[in-house]
Protein backbone atom coordinates (compact mmCIF):
# COMPACT_ATOMS: atom_id res chain seq x y z
CA UNK A 1 0.00 0.00 0.00
CA UNK A 2 1.06 3.77 -1.21
CA UNK A 3 1.71 6.26 1.83
CA UNK A 4 -0.78 8.20 0.52
CA UNK A 5 -3.42 5.44 0.41
CA UNK A 6 -2.29 4.67 3.75
CA UNK A 7 -2.47 8.40 4.50
CA UNK A 8 -6.03 8.79 3.27
CA UNK A 9 -7.45 5.52 5.15
CA UNK A 10 -6.20 6.64 7.97
CA UNK A 11 -7.55 10.32 7.22
CA UNK A 12 -10.59 8.72 6.35
CA UNK A 13 -11.27 6.51 9.09
CA UNK A 14 -10.25 9.51 11.81
CA UNK A 15 -12.71 11.66 10.28
CA UNK A 16 -16.18 9.27 10.26
CA UNK A 17 -15.49 9.09 13.61
CA UNK A 18 -15.26 12.35 14.16
CA UNK A 19 -18.12 13.42 11.89
CA UNK A 20 -20.38 10.53 13.91
CA UNK A 21 -19.78 12.03 17.25
CA UNK A 22 -20.46 15.43 16.06
CA UNK A 23 -23.64 14.20 14.19
CA UNK A 24 -24.91 12.74 17.67
CA UNK A 25 -23.62 16.13 19.88
CA UNK A 26 -25.30 18.17 17.22
CA UNK A 27 -28.31 16.07 17.27
CA UNK A 28 -28.37 16.10 21.49
CA UNK A 29 -27.33 20.09 21.34
CA UNK A 30 -30.23 20.59 18.75
CA UNK A 31 -32.90 18.19 20.67
CA UNK A 32 -32.02 20.31 24.14
CA UNK A 33 -31.61 23.65 22.82
CA UNK A 34 -35.47 22.74 20.84
CA UNK A 35 -37.11 21.96 23.73
CA UNK A 36 -35.94 24.75 25.60
CA UNK A 37 -36.97 26.92 23.33
CA UNK A 38 -40.35 25.20 23.02
CA UNK A 39 -40.62 25.10 26.82
CA UNK A 40 -40.42 28.84 27.35
CA UNK A 41 -42.60 29.43 24.19
CA UNK A 42 -45.50 27.15 25.66
CA UNK A 43 -44.78 29.50 29.36
CA UNK A 44 -45.03 32.81 27.44
CA UNK A 45 -48.66 31.44 25.75
CA UNK A 46 -49.75 30.55 29.10
CA UNK A 47 -49.32 33.82 30.33
CA UNK A 48 -50.57 35.15 27.64
CA UNK A 49 -53.88 32.99 27.63
CA UNK A 50 -54.28 33.97 31.19
CA UNK A 51 -54.59 37.65 30.45
CA UNK A 52 -56.52 37.15 27.76
CA UNK A 53 -59.49 35.19 29.87
CA UNK A 54 -58.92 37.63 32.46
CA UNK A 55 -59.29 40.43 30.39
CA UNK A 56 -62.59 39.30 28.33
CA UNK A 57 -64.01 36.69 30.56
CA UNK A 58 -63.97 33.85 27.70
CA UNK A 59 -62.79 30.60 28.18
CA UNK A 60 -60.88 30.53 25.10
CA UNK A 61 -60.18 26.41 23.66
CA UNK A 62 -58.48 24.93 20.67
CA UNK A 63 -57.79 21.52 20.72
CA UNK A 64 -55.50 19.67 20.55
CA UNK A 65 -53.18 23.04 21.39
CA UNK A 66 -54.95 24.53 24.39
CA UNK A 67 -57.03 22.71 26.58
CA UNK A 68 -58.83 24.71 29.50
CA UNK A 69 -61.11 23.26 32.21
CA UNK A 70 -62.71 24.70 35.08
CA UNK A 71 -61.88 22.49 38.32
CA UNK A 72 -64.27 22.33 40.98
CA UNK A 73 -61.99 21.03 43.48
CA UNK A 74 -59.24 24.06 44.40
CA UNK A 75 -56.09 22.52 43.80
CA UNK A 76 -52.99 23.77 42.79
CA UNK A 77 -50.87 21.71 40.32
CA UNK A 78 -47.48 23.04 39.51
CA UNK A 79 -46.29 23.30 35.70
CA UNK A 80 -44.61 20.55 34.09
CA UNK A 81 -43.62 19.36 30.90
CA UNK A 82 -44.03 16.45 29.09
CA UNK A 83 -43.74 14.92 25.79
CA UNK A 84 -47.24 13.09 24.75
CA UNK A 85 -48.63 12.19 20.98
CA UNK A 86 -52.43 12.63 20.08
CA UNK A 87 -54.14 12.36 16.86
CA UNK A 88 -54.21 15.55 14.81
CA UNK A 89 -57.37 16.14 13.19
CA UNK A 90 -56.38 18.35 10.46
CA UNK A 91 -53.73 16.13 9.63
CA UNK A 92 -55.74 12.87 10.03
CA UNK A 93 -52.94 11.16 11.54
CA UNK A 94 -50.77 11.00 15.41
CA UNK A 95 -48.41 14.03 16.04
CA UNK A 96 -45.81 14.36 19.06
CA UNK A 97 -46.55 17.29 21.39
CA UNK A 98 -44.48 18.88 23.56
CA UNK A 99 -47.18 20.33 26.44
CA UNK A 100 -47.00 22.39 29.69
CA UNK A 101 -49.42 21.28 32.39
CA UNK A 102 -50.43 23.56 35.71
CA UNK A 103 -53.39 25.26 37.45
CA UNK A 104 -54.22 28.88 37.70
CA UNK A 105 -56.63 30.59 39.79
CA UNK A 106 -58.68 32.88 37.12
CA UNK A 107 -61.54 35.77 38.24
CA UNK A 108 -62.17 33.66 41.33
CA UNK A 109 -62.13 29.79 39.76
CA UNK A 110 -59.36 27.71 39.37
CA UNK A 111 -58.84 26.44 35.95
CA UNK A 112 -56.32 23.79 34.47
CA UNK A 113 -54.71 24.43 31.80
CA UNK A 114 -52.62 22.35 29.07
CA UNK A 115 -51.16 24.03 26.01
CA UNK A 116 -49.57 22.25 23.75
CA UNK A 117 -47.20 22.38 20.44
CA UNK A 118 -45.96 20.10 17.98
CA UNK A 119 -42.86 18.53 18.26
CA UNK A 120 -40.23 17.64 14.77
CA UNK A 121 -40.29 14.01 14.98
CA UNK A 122 -37.20 12.42 16.69
CA UNK A 123 -36.60 9.73 13.51
CA UNK A 124 -37.46 13.27 11.44
CA UNK A 125 -34.95 15.31 13.06
CA UNK A 126 -32.16 12.05 13.57
CA UNK A 127 -32.62 11.53 9.57
CA UNK A 128 -31.95 15.43 8.84
CA UNK A 129 -28.97 15.57 10.92
CA UNK A 130 -27.69 12.31 9.65
CA UNK A 131 -28.10 13.65 6.04
CA UNK A 132 -26.79 16.95 6.72
CA UNK A 133 -23.92 15.77 8.52
CA UNK A 134 -23.20 13.09 6.03
CA UNK A 135 -23.39 15.58 3.19
CA UNK A 136 -20.92 18.00 4.72
CA UNK A 137 -18.87 15.32 5.44
CA UNK A 138 -18.63 13.59 1.69
CA UNK A 139 -18.13 17.06 0.61
CA UNK A 140 -15.86 17.85 2.57
CA UNK A 141 -13.84 14.66 2.00
CA UNK A 142 -13.89 15.03 -1.58
CA UNK A 143 -12.35 18.64 -1.61
CA UNK A 144 -9.74 17.28 0.52
CA UNK A 145 -9.31 14.08 -1.40
CA UNK A 146 -8.60 16.20 -4.62
CA UNK A 147 -6.56 18.93 -2.87
CA UNK A 148 -4.22 16.48 -0.97
CA UNK A 149 -3.85 14.40 -4.21
CA UNK A 150 -2.68 17.70 -5.91
CA UNK A 151 -0.33 19.00 -2.98
CA UNK A 152 1.30 15.74 -2.63
CA UNK A 153 2.36 14.81 -6.29
CA UNK A 154 3.89 18.39 -5.97
CA UNK A 155 5.27 17.81 -2.51
CA UNK A 156 6.55 14.00 -2.72
CA UNK A 157 7.63 15.13 -6.18
CA UNK A 158 11.53 15.19 -5.15
CA UNK A 159 11.40 11.61 -3.17
CA UNK A 160 10.18 10.09 -6.00
CA UNK A 161 12.76 11.78 -8.40
CA UNK A 162 15.74 10.72 -5.50
CA UNK A 163 13.82 7.18 -5.56
CA UNK A 164 14.57 6.60 -9.67
CA UNK A 165 17.61 8.17 -9.18
CA UNK A 166 18.33 4.95 -6.27
CA UNK A 167 17.39 2.91 -9.27
CA UNK A 168 20.03 3.81 -11.16
CA UNK A 169 22.37 2.89 -9.04
CA UNK A 170 25.14 0.07 -9.26
CA UNK A 171 28.15 -0.49 -7.20
CA UNK A 172 29.77 -0.60 -10.68
CA UNK A 173 29.37 3.35 -10.56
CA UNK A 174 32.83 5.55 -9.49
CA UNK A 175 30.69 8.21 -8.32
CA UNK A 176 27.23 8.71 -7.71
CA UNK A 177 24.94 11.83 -6.29
CA UNK A 178 21.62 12.56 -5.79
CA UNK A 179 21.05 16.25 -6.65
CA UNK A 180 17.20 16.41 -6.32
CA UNK A 181 15.55 18.30 -3.28
CA UNK A 182 12.92 20.17 -3.57
CA UNK A 183 13.88 22.88 -1.37
CA UNK A 184 12.07 20.43 1.85
CA UNK A 185 14.16 20.58 4.64
CA UNK A 186 13.33 16.70 5.22
CA UNK A 187 14.51 15.25 1.50
CA UNK A 188 17.64 17.72 1.48
CA UNK A 189 18.56 15.29 5.16
CA UNK A 190 17.75 12.18 3.13
CA UNK A 191 19.60 13.34 0.27
CA UNK A 192 22.68 14.33 1.83
CA UNK A 193 22.11 10.75 4.34
CA UNK A 194 22.02 8.74 0.89
CA UNK A 195 24.81 10.42 -0.55
CA UNK A 196 27.30 9.52 2.31
CA UNK A 197 25.73 5.45 2.00
CA UNK A 198 26.40 5.13 -1.25
CA UNK A 199 29.82 6.80 -1.34
CA UNK A 200 30.48 4.42 0.91
CA UNK A 201 28.94 1.70 -0.53
CA UNK A 202 30.66 2.20 -3.90
CA UNK A 203 33.82 2.24 -1.99
CA UNK A 204 33.64 -0.90 0.06
CA UNK A 205 32.96 -2.26 -2.93
CA UNK A 206 36.05 -1.20 -4.90
CA UNK A 207 38.03 -2.28 -1.70
CA UNK A 208 36.78 -5.53 -1.84
CA UNK A 209 36.55 -6.06 -5.62
CA UNK A 210 40.42 -5.21 -5.45
CA UNK A 211 41.18 -7.49 -2.43
CA UNK A 212 39.50 -10.77 -4.37
CA UNK A 213 41.04 -10.15 -7.75
CA UNK A 214 44.40 -9.13 -5.94
CA UNK A 215 43.59 -12.25 -3.30
CA UNK A 216 42.91 -14.57 -6.44
CA UNK A 217 46.61 -13.61 -7.82
CA UNK A 218 48.64 -13.31 -4.66
CA UNK A 219 47.45 -17.00 -3.39
CA UNK A 220 47.50 -18.76 -6.54
CA UNK A 221 50.89 -18.03 -6.93
CA UNK A 222 52.76 -18.76 -3.82
CA UNK A 223 50.28 -22.49 -4.01
CA UNK A 224 50.89 -23.21 -7.98
CA UNK A 225 54.84 -22.76 -6.36
CA UNK A 226 54.26 -25.16 -3.86
CA UNK A 227 52.72 -27.73 -6.03
CA UNK A 228 55.43 -27.20 -8.23
CA UNK A 229 58.32 -27.87 -5.69
CA UNK A 230 56.61 -30.47 -4.40
CA UNK A 231 55.40 -32.50 -8.17
CA UNK A 232 59.51 -32.08 -8.30
CA UNK A 233 60.37 -33.58 -4.83
CA UNK A 234 57.79 -36.32 -4.95
CA UNK A 235 60.00 -37.53 -8.33
CA UNK A 236 63.10 -37.65 -6.21
CA UNK A 237 64.59 -40.80 -6.75
CA UNK A 238 66.58 -41.19 -3.75
CA UNK A 239 63.08 -40.07 -1.78
CA UNK A 240 62.20 -43.38 0.87
CA UNK A 241 58.76 -44.35 1.42
CA UNK A 242 57.89 -42.14 4.01
CA UNK A 243 59.13 -39.02 2.61
CA UNK A 244 57.33 -39.76 -0.63
CA UNK A 245 53.56 -40.61 1.44
CA UNK A 246 54.51 -37.46 3.30
CA UNK A 247 55.41 -35.03 0.20
CA UNK A 248 51.78 -36.92 -0.86
CA UNK A 249 49.95 -35.53 1.66
CA UNK A 250 51.31 -31.90 1.56
CA UNK A 251 50.63 -31.75 -2.38
CA UNK A 252 47.11 -33.18 -2.00
CA UNK A 253 46.37 -30.62 1.02
CA UNK A 254 47.77 -27.45 -0.99
CA UNK A 255 46.00 -28.91 -3.91
CA UNK A 256 42.87 -29.15 -2.28
CA UNK A 257 43.36 -25.48 -0.66
CA UNK A 258 44.27 -24.26 -4.20
CA UNK A 259 40.60 -25.61 -5.01
CA UNK A 260 39.24 -24.55 -1.71
CA UNK A 261 40.04 -20.74 -2.59
CA UNK A 262 39.31 -20.65 -6.29
CA UNK A 263 35.85 -21.81 -4.69
CA UNK A 264 35.92 -19.05 -2.38
CA UNK A 265 37.09 -16.31 -4.55
CA UNK A 266 34.49 -17.44 -7.22
CA UNK A 267 31.74 -17.02 -4.89
CA UNK A 268 32.83 -14.04 -3.54
CA UNK A 269 32.80 -12.47 -7.16
CA UNK A 270 29.25 -14.31 -7.54
CA UNK A 271 28.02 -12.14 -4.70
CA UNK A 272 29.61 -8.77 -5.71
CA UNK A 273 28.29 -9.09 -8.97
CA UNK A 274 31.58 -9.11 -10.87
CA UNK A 275 30.18 -10.68 -14.03
CA UNK A 276 28.14 -8.02 -15.17
CA UNK A 277 28.54 -9.31 -18.85
CA UNK A 278 25.05 -11.12 -20.34
CA UNK A 279 24.22 -12.75 -23.39
CA UNK A 280 21.48 -14.82 -25.42
CA UNK A 281 22.65 -18.75 -24.37
CA UNK A 282 20.73 -21.72 -24.66
CA UNK A 283 19.65 -23.98 -21.95
CA UNK A 284 20.22 -26.83 -23.61
CA UNK A 285 23.11 -26.56 -25.75
CA UNK A 286 25.09 -25.64 -22.45
CA UNK A 287 23.40 -29.20 -20.64
CA UNK A 288 24.27 -31.47 -22.85
CA UNK A 289 28.13 -29.90 -23.43
CA UNK A 290 28.41 -30.77 -19.78
CA UNK A 291 26.94 -34.15 -20.86
CA UNK A 292 30.03 -34.70 -22.35
CA UNK A 293 32.31 -32.73 -19.95
CA UNK A 294 31.29 -35.63 -17.13
CA UNK A 295 31.04 -38.33 -20.02
CA UNK A 296 33.44 -40.28 -17.68
CA UNK A 297 31.86 -40.27 -14.69
CA UNK A 298 28.26 -41.26 -15.76
CA UNK A 299 30.42 -44.76 -17.59
CA UNK A 300 32.15 -45.13 -14.23
CA UNK A 301 28.88 -45.84 -12.49
CA UNK A 302 26.80 -46.93 -15.33
CA UNK A 303 24.59 -43.58 -15.16
CA UNK A 304 21.70 -43.01 -17.58
CA UNK A 305 20.89 -39.51 -18.50
CA UNK A 306 17.86 -38.31 -19.62
CA UNK A 307 17.45 -34.93 -21.40
CA UNK A 308 13.67 -33.92 -22.02
CA UNK A 309 13.00 -30.18 -23.18
CA UNK A 310 9.29 -29.27 -24.58
CA UNK A 311 10.57 -25.90 -25.76
CA UNK A 312 13.82 -24.05 -26.39
CA UNK A 313 15.21 -21.76 -23.34
CA UNK A 314 16.88 -18.96 -24.26
CA UNK A 315 18.33 -17.07 -20.96
CA UNK A 316 19.91 -13.49 -20.72
CA UNK A 317 23.18 -14.40 -18.46
CA UNK A 318 27.02 -14.44 -18.14
CA UNK A 319 27.79 -17.73 -19.86
CA UNK A 320 30.55 -18.52 -17.52
CA UNK A 321 27.91 -18.50 -14.60
CA UNK A 322 25.08 -20.24 -16.55
CA UNK A 323 27.86 -23.09 -17.20
CA UNK A 324 28.99 -23.45 -13.81
CA UNK A 325 25.26 -23.65 -12.50
CA UNK A 326 24.71 -26.45 -14.69
CA UNK A 327 28.10 -28.26 -13.67
CA UNK A 328 27.90 -27.87 -10.38
CA UNK A 329 24.00 -29.20 -9.91
CA UNK A 330 25.15 -31.94 -12.58
CA UNK A 331 28.37 -33.00 -10.38
CA UNK A 332 26.62 -32.75 -7.28
CA UNK A 333 23.73 -35.10 -9.04
CA UNK A 334 26.03 -37.51 -10.33
CA UNK A 335 28.13 -37.29 -7.43
CA UNK A 336 25.10 -38.46 -5.14
CA UNK A 337 23.32 -40.76 -7.35
CA UNK A 338 23.42 -44.75 -7.25
CA UNK A 339 24.75 -46.91 -9.77
CA UNK A 340 23.50 -47.82 -12.30
CA UNK A 341 20.66 -45.17 -11.78
CA UNK A 342 18.97 -42.07 -13.84
CA UNK A 343 19.20 -38.54 -13.92
CA UNK A 344 16.46 -36.61 -15.63
CA UNK A 345 17.18 -33.45 -16.58
CA UNK A 346 13.35 -31.35 -17.82
CA UNK A 347 14.14 -28.05 -19.76
CA UNK A 348 11.55 -25.44 -20.45
CA UNK A 349 11.00 -21.88 -21.18
CA UNK A 350 9.79 -21.03 -17.24
CA UNK A 351 12.22 -23.75 -15.49
CA UNK A 352 15.28 -26.30 -15.19
CA UNK A 353 14.78 -29.56 -13.38
CA UNK A 354 17.45 -32.37 -12.24
CA UNK A 355 16.34 -35.23 -10.39
CA UNK A 356 18.29 -38.49 -9.87
CA UNK A 357 18.09 -41.20 -7.21
CA UNK A 358 20.66 -41.37 -3.88
CA UNK A 359 20.45 -41.95 -0.69
CA UNK A 360 17.67 -40.49 1.36
CA UNK A 361 17.86 -36.83 3.03
CA UNK A 362 18.42 -37.18 6.96
CA UNK A 363 18.34 -33.32 7.21
CA UNK A 364 15.99 -30.05 5.66
CA UNK A 365 16.71 -29.78 2.40
CA UNK A 366 17.19 -26.29 2.63
CA UNK A 367 19.96 -26.81 5.10
CA UNK A 368 22.09 -28.26 1.92
CA UNK A 369 22.55 -24.19 0.68
CA UNK A 370 24.29 -23.63 3.47
CA UNK A 371 28.13 -22.82 3.30
CA UNK A 372 30.79 -25.49 4.05
CA UNK A 373 27.60 -28.34 5.01
CA UNK A 374 28.29 -31.50 3.87
CA UNK A 375 26.01 -34.43 4.77
CA UNK A 376 29.11 -36.54 4.97
CA UNK A 377 31.90 -35.29 6.86
CA UNK A 378 34.08 -37.55 5.56
CA UNK A 379 33.81 -36.16 1.97
CA UNK A 380 36.36 -34.41 0.17
CA UNK A 381 33.79 -32.03 -0.78
CA UNK A 382 33.97 -28.52 0.36
CA UNK A 383 30.24 -27.93 0.58
CA UNK A 384 30.22 -25.01 -1.48
CA UNK A 385 28.34 -26.03 -4.78
CA UNK A 386 25.22 -25.67 -3.79
CA UNK A 387 26.39 -22.23 -1.69
CA UNK A 388 27.46 -21.22 -5.98
CA UNK A 389 24.43 -22.40 -7.36
CA UNK A 390 22.06 -19.91 -5.28
CA UNK A 391 24.05 -17.34 -5.30
CA UNK A 392 24.38 -17.63 -9.23
CA UNK A 393 20.43 -18.08 -9.04
CA UNK A 394 20.35 -14.75 -6.62
CA UNK A 395 21.95 -12.75 -9.14
CA UNK A 396 19.35 -13.28 -12.20
CA UNK A 397 16.16 -13.27 -9.49
CA UNK A 398 15.82 -17.13 -10.28
CA UNK A 399 14.02 -19.23 -7.47
CA UNK A 400 16.11 -22.47 -6.65
CA UNK A 401 14.43 -25.31 -5.03
CA UNK A 402 15.72 -28.57 -3.63
CA UNK A 403 13.11 -30.65 -2.87
CA UNK A 404 13.80 -34.29 -1.11
CA UNK A 405 11.20 -37.62 -1.43
CA UNK A 406 12.59 -40.55 0.13
CA UNK A 407 15.25 -41.24 -2.64
CA UNK A 408 14.39 -39.21 -5.28
CA UNK A 409 16.44 -36.14 -5.45
CA UNK A 410 15.25 -32.91 -7.52
CA UNK A 411 16.81 -29.52 -7.64
CA UNK A 412 14.08 -26.98 -9.56
CA UNK A 413 15.19 -23.71 -10.86
CA UNK A 414 12.28 -21.45 -11.84
CA UNK A 415 13.13 -18.62 -14.05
Amino acid sequence: MKLLQKTNRTYLILSASAFAIAGLLTYFILSLFIESQLNEKLSDSKVHLINTIERSGIIYTDPPYIEVREEPVVSEIKDFFSDTILFDSSENESVPFRQLTGTSLINGKNYKIIIRNTLIEKSDFLLTIILTTGSVFVLLLLSLYFINKKLSSKIWSPFYSILDELKKFSQENTSFVLTTTGGIEEFEELRSTLNKLTTKVISDYQLLKRFTEDASHEIQTPLSIIQSRLESLIQAPDLTEIQASKIHSAYSASARLAKLTRSMLFLARIENRQYPESEKINLESIVRSQTEFFAEAIRDKSISVEIHSDSECILNANVFLAESLVQNLFGNAIKHSFRNSRIIIEISQESFVISNNGAALLVEPEKLFDRFYKVNSSSDSFGLGLSIAREICKAYNWNIIYIAKETLHTVIIKF
